[in-house]
């Protein structure tokens, strides 16, 4: 099987837990990138009006592979928005995909990442793993969403999420 690994990143961390993953693999990484800078005002404004960024590389670049494991952080209970195109070309090749993501956690779990899957790709993931940089930091008094914005992630850290990460792709026999 084909694996590729695709990716989103505004901080960057989730773009480094999948190249981290992507060696550990031995597999081909696309990292997504917007044409426009995205800011916090662009994030709400694409939510309200249900807007997707114009993102690079095309969806097209994903035909190469016949399963897709998507790394991206969570916005404000959302999948990242530059994630939408991608996720919308599922539904259309019927293409296998798993969904990781590395986001902040300030306001607690991400309880609704398949629900949101599902409204894109109208198929469930073959798995879903959702890490949060608050489990990283002291737990009293509870991070912010500034800390876990900020949070510089040290290379330990990051292997540490690459090998859970990499035990469970394992256990599902990819």
């Amino acid at each position: 099987m084909n694996i590729g690994i695709v990716s989103y990143s505004k901080t960057g961390r989730n773009q480094k837990v999948a190249q981290l993953l992507a060696e550990k693999m031995n597999v081909k990484q696309i990292n997504i990138s917007t044409e426009k800078e995205i800011n916090i005002l662009s994030i709400i404004l694409d939510f309200i009006f249900n807007r997707t960024p114009k993102v690079i590389p095309s969806v097209e670049s994903l035909n190469e592979f016949d399963h897709i494991i998507f790394l991206a952080p969570i916005w404000m209970g959302e999948i990242a928005t530059p994630l939408r195109q991608y996720l919308k070309s599922i539904r259309k090749t019927k293409k296998h995909y798993s969904f990781i993501t590395l986001s902040g956690g300030a306001d607690g779990k991400n309880e609704n990442i398949e629900e949101n899957l599902l409204k894109f790709t109208k198929q469930k993931p073959e798995f879903l793993l959702d890490y949060y940089v608050r489990d990283l930091l002291p737990q009293e008094p509870q991070p912010t969403k500034e800390q876990t914005q900020s949070y510089p992630m040290n290379e330990k850290e990051y292997q540490e999420i690459v090998n859970l990460i990499h035990k469970e792709i394992s256990s599902q026999n990819l």
